[in-house]
């Protein structure tokens, strides 16, 4: 559940996506595979921080002289996921709990290591996941300091019992599994949702700042929470699950492209997402740039 209000171009991109240049970017064999020698379509959500990720991926790819395409910022998991099935898209960076969970609401998979697996079972033929990186971006429960101090809270449960809670989200957090209900039944915390459609972003944050709600869905790896001294609620229950960035890619990743991908997260920190993540939002630099620096200086350029 992932936009940007930086780069607002999501629809632009997914009609782009689904129409550009009259026909399907990725022509196909008699065996319905693509042919050989074509250019890696690489994705990203609309999000700042996931475009990033797109770029070092494409990046480091073309340094390997593996041609590619970037189709980024297409939207909501909603409307790039099906991109993905029907190989528009041959590699994205996904979010491993969320993204397991978009396939099946009910999977018990509570570890990495476990999603990773489901994800395994789960995803449609033709699809893999490569090597989940230690970078995580979860989707946390975020109040400000003085809320916190006022209420005693250090954890998801001690919202329990405050009387008429709001949470600024995205729409689709009303039907995650760590939604309303997901609070209620786990927590037995009561929370109505106001909705604001930038995942997260500066309009998220200032709707919490102002009061207009008193809880926000606010990414882990966001620098806006240390730079408003935010206090982000334990979910010891982890009812949001691990949300590690995980590349998920099509059969034409061959083994060669694989392994810079798994090369890049190997080298892919919260410490070092988090400074990239700054580096957009507190510099508004350009994500080409961003992850051309940080490539250069993991020596993966």
């Amino acid at each position: 559940m992932r936009t940007t209000g930086f780069w607002v171009t999501g629809t632009i991109a997914a009609l782009a996506l689904t129409g550009c240049g009259g026909g399907d970017p990725l022509a196909e064999d008699g065996e319905g595979e693509a042919e050989q020698g074509e250019a890696l379509v690489i994705g990203s959500q609309q999000y700042y921080s996931n475009t990033i990720i797109a770029e070092l991926y494409a990046q480091a790819l073309e340094a390997e002289g593996i041609e590619v395409e970037r189709e980024f910022e297409i939207g909501q998991r909603e409307v790039y996921v099906s991109e993905i099935e029907s190989g528009a898209i041959d590699v994205f960076p996904e979010y491993a709990g969320n993204f397991l969970q978009y396939y099946d609401e009910a999977a018990e998979a509570a570890t990495l290591e476990e999603i990773t697996a489901a994800l395994g079972e789960a995803l449609p033929e033709g699809l893999r996941v490569l090597e989940p990186a230690e970078a995580t971006d979860q989707d946390s429960f975020v109040v400000t300091s003085e809320f916190a101090q006022e209420n005693d809270l250090t954890e998801v449960s001690d919202l329990a019992g405050i009387e008429d809670l709001r949470i600024a989200a995205n729409s689709e957090f009303e039907t995650r599994p760590y939604g309303p209900e997901g609070l209620q039944d786990v927590y037995g915390v009561e929370i109505s949702v106001v909705t604001v459609q930038d995942s997260g972003g500066p309009l998220t944050v200032d709707a919490l700042l102002s009061g207009d709600v008193e809880v926000a869905d606010i990414y882990s790896a966001d620098p806006i929470i240390k730079s408003e001294n935010l206090v982000v609620l334990e979910d010891p229950e982890e009812l949001v699950l691990p949300q590690n960035l995980i590349p998920v890619v099509s059969e034409r990743v061959d083994e060669a492209a694989a392994a810079v991908l798994d090369e890049v997260n190997a080298a892919l920190t919260s410490e070092e997402l988090i400074s990239l993540n700054s580096q957009s939002v507190d510099d508004q630099a350009d994500p080409a740039d961003v992850a051309a620096d940080w490539l250069s200086e993991q020596g993966l350029d």
